[in-house]
């Protein structure tokens, strides 16, 4: 489960605040492990320009998630840092995903048990060079 650590500097987190960062960010919950506890650090701050600002941390065991908005109304700050997080958590995922597949697809095209007859005889090579590039190079001082 998601546990929410909602503070706020120079302003007083209301109910609605508190539910809005949960409801927005509830959303990010399908894409954890939440055999583990994971807790959200959320810092909301109002500057004198009126300006809102909003701070989301998600430390994990393997990654540690991180996104900030600031924008004139508090409630658009958190919309926006949660698509922030949505996409992080989406490339992280797509990164492993793409890694574990191109290992997997290595594993699997590399025979376990060799049969004795390919032994004996002369592997060729597994790449043909196309070209060679020869470079002349000047003497250098040292």
């Amino acid at each position: 489960m998601l546990k929410y650590n909602v503070r706020g500097e120079n302003i007083e987190v209301t109910e609605a605040l508190r539910d809005y960062v949960e409801k927005r960010l509830t959303k990010l919950e399908k894409y954890f492990d939440l055999s583990q506890e994971v807790i959200a650090h959320v810092n909301l701050k109002v500057y004198r320009d009126h300006s809102a600002k909003v701070e989301v941390t998600i430390p994990l065991p393997y990654l540690v998630l991180r996104a900030e908005e600031t924008t004139d109304d508090m409630y658009h700050s958190i919309d926006f840092v949660s698509e922030k997080l949505e996409r992080q958590i989406r490339k992280y995922k797509t990164r492993v995903n793409r890694k574990s597949r191109e290992k997997g697809v290595e594993e699997f095209f590399i025979p376990k048990e060799a049969p004795v007859e390919e032994e004996k005889e002369e592997k060729a090579p597994m790449f043909k060079i196309v070209r060679n590039k020869r470079v002349n190079l000047k003497p250098m001082d040292p």
